[in-house]
């Protein structure tokens, strides 16, 4: 057993990465069949994906295996993003937004872990504003939004609302 790394510690890296990979290939697979957009499918892979990820700190007794999951994540998201230097990884789900949005949503929870492991309620205070501020925001924007921001030419009122 490494230094301060249990058994349930070690659970989180199979469980967690499972749980990626489902999100992201069921929505690329329902994104390719046209049940759902691509930017659709992008924020729901958002939320799910930062939603499990944060609460990984509060649930380990180390910090060792939530930065291990945050620089898989950053491996896994600069191969599916539409930035990757290998074509055949790409992720159709993924071409809407910024080709790295992903890799930098990873970097930056990484580097959150890295720091406030000890204080996971600062982890939880500026990262979840994060996950479902923007990511709700865009869901509600995209089904709900006609009146656009005034300040903003590709953001709506309702989006705007959809973010608080």
């Amino acid at each position: 057993m490494l230094d301060g790394v249990n058994l349930w510690d070690m659970l989180m890296i199979p469980v967690t990465l499972s749980y990626i990979f489902s999100l992201i290939f069921i929505a690329d697979k329902s994104k390719k069949s046209g049940k759902i957009s691509s930017p659709t499918a992008r924020k729901l892979v958002h939320i799910g994906v930062g939603s499990v990820v944060v609460v990984i700190p509060v649930v380990c007794s180390s910090n060792l295996i939530p930065i291990l999951l945050g620089g898989l994540f950053v491996g896994i998201s600069l191969l599916t993003s539409p930035g990757s230097p290998l074509d055949r990884f790409k992720i159709s789900a993924f071409t809407d937004g910024h080709p790295f949005g992903t890799v930098y949503y990873a970097i930056s929870l990484t580097i959150l872990i890295f720091a406030f492991f000890n204080t996971p309620w600062i982890i939880l205070a500026i990262f979840l504003p994060l996950v479902f501020g923007d990511g709700f925001g865009s869901l509600v924007g995209l089904r709900y939004g006609r009146r656009k921001w005034t300040s903003y030419t590709d953001k709506t009122l309702m989006g705007v609302f959809g973010s608080i």
